[in-house]
């Protein structure tokens, strides 16, 4: 049965058991999946294949493509925040990993998805994603975002990649890049405060 909360609290709630910046290191998720896979054939369980979805948003509101090239010197066409759409359940990482009802983000943002790709089909159950986002918790969580190189896109891109094996279009991931090669890319303030 799935729980609809806020992983974000739940899974930040054991700091105690957290490792230094130093010592994380990202899941595998290769044995990830291959434990699952072999779970799912010990138990000779019934497979239901779901639509994968990466919702894509712009968070300036289409302001990035009208200001960008006055504050970086280089037009850019959205600040993206990425989620992942499963079964109605949509998936991001802000302050922690998020799990939230399809539309939530949405209402409570203002913003309706700038751009819907299909990310293929899973097998996973919403049992064995919760048990992938608790293994990956710290890597994604409040005190591990980073605009430049943490981010809702890259936490998109673990999630689709244990999904179905297809990640966040590269054009999406390299935008922080991007903006920091910018005449202003050295002030990140500038960057953060627009972003």
């Amino acid at each position: 049965m799935l729980y609809f909360f806020s992983l974000s609290y739940s899974l930040n709630n054991c700091k105690s058991h957290c490792r230094s910046d130093k010592e994380r290191e990202r899941p595998s998720q290769k044995n990830f999946l291959e434990t699952f896979q072999k779970s799912r054939k010990e138990q000779k369980e019934v497979v239901r294949k779901m639509k994968v979805e990466l919702l894509v948003y712009d968070l300036s509101h289409g302001l990035a493509k009208i200001l960008s090239p006055a504050l970086l010197g280089k037009e850019i066409e959205a600040v993206y925040h990425t989620s992942v759409r499963v079964n109605k359940i949509e998936y991001y990482f802000g302050s922690g990993i998020i799990v939230q009802n399809d539309g939530i983000f949405a209402s409570k943002h203002g913003l309706q998805p700038y751009l819907t790709l299909s990310m293929g089909e899973t097998e996973v159950t919403t049992d064995d994603i919760t048990s992938y986002l608790e293994s990956i918790q710290d890597v994604f969580n409040d005190k591990s975002y980073d605009l430049f190189t943490n981010n809702c896109n890259n936490f998109s891109d673990e999630l689709c990649k244990f999904l179905t094996g297809n990640g966040v279009p590269q054009y999406i991931l390299d935008l922080p890049n991007e903006a920091l090669k910018t005449p202003a890319g050295s002030n990140q303030f500038i960057i953060s405060y627009y972003c």
